[in-house]
């Protein structure tokens, strides 16, 4: 796999997986809205580009559906192989690559693209990839914290001060809006159909309590519609022409 000077930087924080893992409850609350927008996927070939541990995508293994598994990271990918269901092991495939360097003949019904955006390359680029990979009438779906919400601008300045100070990161993770990621994505042949809204996090506040309680504050704001409609976070579903 070739890796550029901040996908190598990428590759490094990911490849420290408690980095991501430790927040547990974040991840549960994106796979459990990643299901309901998808529903029981059935007869389908699943790409997860930039898979992580597989949680969210490896859901929907099952003796009909194919799913691959996409990540930068080696360790990430071991993580999932441990996710995988034995009986399922033979449609389940592990890929070592970015999505802008993954090549594939096959077209696919459904590609997720959840904590994807913030740390790839260029985002055009990458929805553009995503696009490719989907059959006409395929659906993707994005995971995105919009810049322009105010709870937003407040976590991106604690995780400047907070990046400066440890280095977590060592590069700058993309911004975006919800409008921009709509706007790119219909250039790529893509159709908006439907988002939710999450996330009401203020800085620091994900260390203050254990994950079974962060977990039950996370799925509260989700499921309020004026909570959510304050939050940070959206997934957004779109349909290939």
């Amino acid at each position: 796999m070739r890796i550029n000077s901040k996908i190598a930087k990428v590759h490094g924080h990911f490849n420290n997986v408690d980095h991501y893992l430790h927040q547990k409850f974040d991840i549960k609350v994106r796979s459990e809205i990643v299901r309901e927008m998808v529903g029981v996927p059935c007869h389908a070939d699943i790409l997860d580009c930039g898979c992580g541990d597989g949680t969210i995508s490896l859901q929907f293994q099952s003796n009909d559906n194919y799913i691959t598994l996409l990540d930068v990271s080696e360790n990430m990918l071991e993580k999932a192989r441990l996710n995988i269901q034995p009986l399922n092991s033979g449609r389940v495939k592990v890929v070592l690559t970015e999505v802008e360097l993954f090549k594939s003949v096959q077209k696919y019904d459904l590609v997720l693209g959840i904590g994807l955006l913030a740390h790839v390359n260029s985002i055009s680029l990458t929805i553009e990839a995503i696009s490719d990979f989907l059959k006409p009438g395929g659906c993707c779906f994005l995971q995105i914290t919009d810049k322009s919400q105010i709870i937003s601008k407040l976590l991106d300045a604690y995780n400047c001060i907070l990046d400066n100070f440890t280095g977590q990161f060592g590069y700058k993770r993309n911004q975006m809006s919800f409008e921009e990621v709509v706007s790119i994505a219909k250039t790529h042949g893509l159709v908006f159909i439907e988002s939710r809204q999450y996330s009401l996090l203020l800085p620091g506040f994900a260390t203050l309590l254990p994950g079974r309680l962060m977990y039950a504050y996370h799925d509260f704001v989700r499921r309020h519609r004026h909570l959510s409609s304050l939050g940070s976070d959206f997934i957004i579903k779109f349909q290939k022409r």
